[in-house]
């Protein structure tokens, strides 16, 4: 079987360790948290419905036909869903069973393929342009040196022991087809006369917080490319704040050191790597470049298509590419949802040996790319492309939209992101738009701000939310727009506004009828969208943003393809815990935009005025949900923040003389005026920074003034606590600390009144909490599970209600 990169004793050792770990797990020797530590760097996820995705990683996306079949042969025997293919050209196992980790494991062994570093704190796949070697502009392929070097770091335990997740990607042009500059590490293949090189970018990435990569270097010669990647991970491994994940990514170590502290430390590292490690590549390069093979040879002339079907012309325009080699193209086989059957994967692998160059690549937009079909094979390989069960060519909307695999079955997922993207292809359909203006469209979603469906690079993309009205909750999606990637200028998406999940294909129906008037037909959609699409896109936005009352149109409290009633019940933070953050990210916002409007209004005083006060209302009422506070009122607002932040010394104590001006304006006497911008200013970054700090336990840092008396008489009222119960006698091992009665009490609200008593209790104490069934019961006990505590007991209490019992394990 051919293979593409060489498997390390240390990925062998790793995989059979697996098998042992799966054994102690199910035995009960081997807890919970620690066997999910060990099996998640290895690629192994739990998903809600109770069993796993397995992720493989593919290096570039390349796979031979055998690899293909082999892949199809595994997914049949040991997994209960189609195989999936990832934006970062990976290849997912779904509903696979827990004891059939490991043989599936050794069968991708046995097909030169690992699931090692396919998630957790590790180096990720390393990916490259789909099309790399075989583009008309590019620089030269990189292929080789993606290989060669997941060699070298799967054989590297320090690669899988990080701070955080680290992503490297490499692009064969300027056209930044691999997304280099959005990734931590990323090259783009540049030359200087004969000598081969990389633009080297850092410190980029997608995510809750989406970045791009600041540029370490214009031009890196190629026998330095493995001195620099050690740097780079050596900075990581140095400067990463481990304790707090969601600050944890390399760009966050950019922001922390400052630009041009960051890059120096970059250089000084490289001197050093560059000394102890020199040209370990070279060979292999050679090896690697061997192993890919040969192209088909290429035919003397063309056949002719005059007598072929119009399906087949339409294919060609739409579904192939010339390559750079003369005689060649390069062939898109658009994926529903990344998804293939194992039939067709086999199918497929037959294809390719007969027709091309006996290999696929997976390409970023959940596609396959098929290259070097020489132009006389092209019917041939249509018409074998036509017995496949998937919709072949650009007929089906559906397979040209990117999505992640959202709340189907990601346990971090808010929306069911696929499902989405399905309602959209069936109304584009319905309402007879053609299904190529959702390829020109290129439209992402992702099911949460996670990134996953990349809709930080989507010329237009959304991505889901939570929300709620009069105690029901419902999903909403953020429409994004304007990413450009071309040469030379990279910019992200940009948020524009929400909409609820039950709008978007009408919304998007609306956007392209006016995208395919006569007119635009000669325009692509970025040309469209900065003419008009934007203005046109907004207006739609306020036509389908309000969401009817739940009497009036229950649907709306539906997620796409679902038949209940939406929840973020089965998120593995709980929807409690998941709420909160959510909750406070939304009223920072609105505190942000009422700033805004407050400064262009300056020269209007009583708009100014009333704007400043919103802001500052806002932001001081934002983090008081996690002391299981309603803000309620501006007043409220101010006062429980002061209350519980300033005199907490969690706030500067700067903030007091803009709290008091504030509440005067609230009861008409002179207030906040356009000379308090800065207070106010200062305000938003104070509590933008405790957000950014707080911890996965909805906790906060105290500053180093903290008043020690004040901590110890906390401490005391907190120890006398443990014995409220049994006439003030505390077991000695299994102390009563409290009982908690939250019957009538929504979601987020119980979670957070909870962990509040929960933190006045000493450790191993228990705290008592009676539930109602339904939301609060499936989720407050999760999401102190996920907070590391121990939930002793679940027991009936009363009619439709339930008496939980947790530990304080820490």
């Amino acid at each position: 079987m051919q293979t593409t990169y060489g498997i390390p004793p240390r990925v062998r050792e790793e995989t059979e360790q697996h098998a042992l770990d799966v054994g102690r797990f199910l035995s009960g020797s081997l807890s919970m948290e620690m066997f999910k530590a060990r099996r998640v760097p290895r690629g192994i996820y739990s998903q809600r419905r109770g069993d796993y995705m397995l992720r493989v990683r593919v290096p570039g996306g390349m796979l031979w036909s055998s690899q293909l079949r082999r892949l199809a042969e595994l997914n049949r025997q040991y997994a209960g869903a189609d195989l999936h293919f990832t934006t970062r050209q990976d290849v997912q196992f779904h509903n696979v069973r827990l004891e059939n980790t490991y043989p599936l494991m050794k069968g991708l062994l046995e097909a030169g393929l690992t699931s090692l570093g396919g998630g957790g704190n590790t180096v990720r796949n390393i990916t490259t342009c789909a099309h790399s070697g075989i583009h008309p502009a590019e620089v030269f392929d990189p292929l080789p040196h993606v290989l060669a070097l997941t060699e070298y770091l799967l054989s590297r335990k320090s690669a899988y022991n990080l701070p955080r997740k680290f992503k490297i990607a490499f692009s064969c042009s300027e056209e930044d087809g691999a997304l280099a500059r959005v990734n931590d590490l990323g090259f783009i293949a540049r030359r200087r006369g004969e000598q081969k090189g990389f633009a080297v970018y850092t410190a980029g990435g997608m995510g809750a917080v989406s970045r791009p990569g600041v540029l370490f270097r214009d031009f890196l010669a190629e026998e330095e490319l493995l001195p620099a990647v050690n740097a780079v991970l050596n900075i990581f491994h140095r400067f990463a704040d481990r304790r707090n994940r969601h600050r944890s990514r390399l760009r966050f170590v950019l922001e922390k050191l400052g630009r041009e502290h960051f890059l120096a430390e970059l250089e000084k590292e490289l001197v050093k790597t560059k000394a102890e490690i020199q040209n370990v590549l070279d060979s292999t390069l050679q090896l690697e470049q061997q192993q890919r093979g040969k192209a088909p040879e290429a035919p003397a002339h063309n056949s002719s298509t005059s007598a072929l079907s119009k399906k087949y012309e339409d294919w060609l325009k739409t579904c192939t590419f010339p390559q750079r080699q003369g005689g060649f193209r390069g062939v898109f086989l658009p994926l529903k949802r990344g998804d293939m059957p194992v039939e067709d994967l086999q199918l497929l692998a037959g294809l390719c040996e007969k027709h091309a160059a006996s290999h696929i690549r997976v390409h970023r937009r959940q596609n396959i790319l098929i290259p070097f079909v020489p132009q006389e094979q092209l019917p041939g390989f249509f018409a074998g492309l036509e017995r496949l069960s998937i919709q072949n060519g650009s007929s089906e909307g559906e397979a040209w939209t990117v999505s992640c695999k959202g709340a189907d079955t990601c346990q971090l997922g808010i929306c069911r992101a696929q499902e989405l993207n399905a309602a959209i292809s069936k109304e584009v359909r319905d309402a007879g738009i053609p299904a190529r203006l959702l390829a020109e469209l290129e439209l992402h979603t992702s099911g949460c701000p996670n990134n996953c469906g990349q809709h930080a690079i989507a010329p237009l993309g959304f991505y889901g939310a939570a929300r709620r009205k009069s105690g029901h909750s419902y999903p909403a999606y953020n429409l994004v727009a304007e990413a450009q990637l071309g040469p030379g200028n990279l910019q992200l998406s940009s948020e524009l506004g929400m909409i609820p999940a039950r709008s978007v294909p009408p919304f998007l129906v609306e956007l392209l009828s006016d995208y395919s008037r006569r007119e635009y037909q000669d325009h692509d959609f970025p040309a469209y969208w900065q003419e008009r699409g934007r203005s046109t896109a907004v207006s739609l936005l306020e036509k389908y943003a309000p969401v009817p009352s739940y009497e009036d149109a229950p649907e709306y409290y539906r997620d796409w393809g679902a038949e209940e009633d939406f929840s973020l019940a089965g998120r593995s933070a709980g929807e409690c815990g998941a709420g909160v953050i959510e909750l406070i990210a939304e009223e920072l916002k609105k505190s942000e935009k009422a700033y805004d409007r407050a400064r262009r209004n300056a020269a209007d005083a009583s708009a100014c005025s009333r704007l400043l006060l919103e802001s500052a209302g806002l932001a001081a009422g934002a983090l008081l949900v996690t002391k299981g506070i309603e803000p309620g009122d501006p007043d409220t607002s101010f006062r429980e923040f002061e209350r519980h932040f300033i005199d907490q010394n969690l706030a500067s104590e700067k903030h007091r003389d803009l709290l008091i001006l504030a509440r005067s304006s609230l009861r008409g006497t002179p207030g906040l005026t356009k000379d308090n911008m800065e207070q106010v200013r200062a305000l938003l970054d104070e509590v933008q920074r405790l957000y950014d700090r707080m911890d996965a336990s909805l906790n906060f840092p105290v500053q180093e003034s903290e008043d020690r008396t004040e901590q110890a008489e906390q401490t005391e009222r907190t120890s006398m606590l443990g014995a409220e119960k049994k006439g003030g006698k505390a077991e000695e091992k299994q102390k009563v600390g409290r009982e908690l009665d939250l019957r009538g009490v929504p979601c987020p609200m119980n979670f957070v009144q909870a962990k509040i008593a929960m933190e006045q209790l000493p450790v191993d104490s228990l705290l008592e909490v009676i539930l109602d069934e339904g939301e609060p019961l499936e989720n407050v006990p999760q999401s102190f599970t996920e907070q590391g505590q121990e939930v002793v007991s679940v027991i009936p209490e009363g009619d439709r209600a339930h008496r939980v019992v947790i530990r304080r394990a820490k």
